[in-house]
């Protein structure tokens, strides 16, 4: 092993098999009692990472920024996002930078939320209570019982539990593999622009605004429609100028989330009444 590696793979406490069942159950508050409106699933991702931030940080500066760049939007299947934590205490543990972290975080938890919800919401939560339902219609108690067992079984232990520390073994692999090599920084904005490319697909698929807004030179001509022009210009413009505007006042104005949703409805209701958007 080189040296590097070596370094590497020696900085920080590194977790041990105790450590497992306390983040586990951390992890449980991913739950939606957790959620939030802005920031989804931030503040239980901070809470699972809390004890491995404490512990690997070298003084009192270090804990708020990181604690500030963990409170960051998150938002993934609940089951796989421990994959995705596991990953982070190895680099936490490894003190690679709060923007590495952050932006493995961002463009892992679009990929890995389809990968959950088409695997476990759609594939074996049916399979598994379709079994449970045909034992039942038998007139066999044991048919609810083996739905929700199983189901837990799999995506608890399976999933979650050992999901976790699967991410954390394949995140110190990944490090060791690559600090010599000095790649964390291409591979980190090579995920940076997963991430944003993620963020540029739910805008274009959920946030919905158009205009029916008509410019007519006279009273008997047809008018010429605004949003068709719109569209020549880029498809889903308006989405993407409502998200820039709002991504403006949160960022960069620091304008609390509720006055945005507050400015949005408002503008919506103005610009809907003079027959804008």
């Amino acid at each position: 092993m080189s040296t590097a590696t070596k370094t590497a793979s020696s900085r920080g406490p590194k977790t041990t098999g105790k450590s497992w069942f306390h983040y586990y159950l951390r992890s449980l508050s991913i739950c939606p009692c957790w959620f939030s409106y802005d920031k989804m699933q931030a503040m239980s991702a901070l809470f699972t990472l809390a004890p491995v931030i404490k512990a690997n940080a070298r003084n009192k500066e270090e804990i708020i920024e990181a604690c500030k760049t963990n409170v960051q939007f998150f938002n993934t299947q609940p089951f796989m996002a421990n994959f995705i934590f596991g990953l982070c205490i190895a680099l936490i543990e490894n003190h690679e930078s709060q923007e590495a972290i952050q932006a493995i975080k961002v463009g892992l938890m679009g990929p890995f939320a389809g990968i959950g919800d088409s695997l476990l919401w759609f594939t074996v939560r049916p399979i598994l209570f379709s079994i449970g339902a045909g034992l039942a219609l038998q007139g066999n108690a044991f048919g609810p019982i083996f739905s929700l067992a199983s189901f837990w079984f799999i995506g608890q232990y399976i999933v979650r539990y050992h999901g976790m520390k699967l991410g954390y073994e394949q995140g110190t692999r990944f490090i060791e593999e690559f600090a010599e090599s000095g790649l964390m920084e291409e591979i980190t904005n090579a995920i940076s622009i997963v991430g944003v490319t993620v963020v540029g697909t739910l805008v274009a698929n959920w946030v919905r605004a158009s205009s029916p807004l008509v410019f007519k030179a006279s009273a008997e001509d047809a008018g010429m429609q605004l949003q068709p022009m719109l569209d020549m210009l880029m498809p889903k413009l308006l989405p993407a100028l409502f998200t820039g505007l709002a991504y403006w006042l949160l960022a960069k104005k620091k304008v609390h989330p509720v006055a945005v949703i507050l400015i949005f409805m408002v503008g919506a209701v103005v610009l809907s009444y003079f027959n804008i958007i």
